[in-house]
Formats: structure tokens, sequence, C-alpha cells
């Protein structure tokens, strides 16, 4: 049976970012990380941003990054922990994603 030309698009979601500060304010590995940072300005910051409908995702992307830089490492989270945040991020059609390192990447 041939290919239909003009397939059924599905609707694209868009990105929750309410849910997603909420899911990962509740996170207790977000906690323990952000908790863990010299800096709350550095926190509330990124924080701010997920508040917003930012697109400037190279900076929130290096905010993150030098945030983790400066987390004690046995605060900073583990893979599984880091694999959650994902999972949050993807649920809530997030246009970022977290690597194994729990560093803000870009979602695929």
């Amino acid at each position: 049976m041939p290919l239909d030309p003009n397939p059924i698009s599905q609707p694209v979601s868009l990105p929750n970012w309410s849910l997603f500060k909420v899911e990962m304010f509740l996170n207790p590995a977000y906690r323990r990380v952000t908790g863990a940072v010299t800096n709350p300005l550095t926190i509330s910051r990124i924080e701010m941003f997920f508040g917003i409908l930012g697109k400037d995702y190279q900076l929130i992307i290096e905010m993150w990054r030098l945030m983790l830089l400066e987390c004690p490492d046995e605060s900073k989270p583990s893979a599984a922990e880091a694999s959650e945040w994902a999972n949050i991020a993807n649920d809530c059609f997030m246009p970022l994603s977290f690597d194994a390192e729990g560093l803000l990447i870009l979602a695929e």
C-alpha cells in the first residue's frame, strides 16, 4: 500500500515551563544540588529564567554549567538523578534536557 503523500501532522506540544519548574522544585536531587551552591543569586537567576519564556538557551545552559562547577562533588547529581531531570524535561516538552552529568543541553 503506498504511503499517503499528505499525512496528518501531529500537533506540536508547547513547552510547559510552569510544570517543569514545579517538578524540578519537588525533585530531591534538584533541591540538594541547588542548596549546595554557594551563590544563591545564580540559582534565583536560573529559576527566574524558567519563569519566563526566554529563548536564550545558550545563556541558561552556561549559567547552569557554572552553577554545577561550584557545586561540591558530594552534592552533584548522579547519572540516575540527571536521567530523572531529563525525563521531567521530556514530559514537559522542554527545548532543554540534561546529560548524564546533569548539565543542561538542547533537547534533540
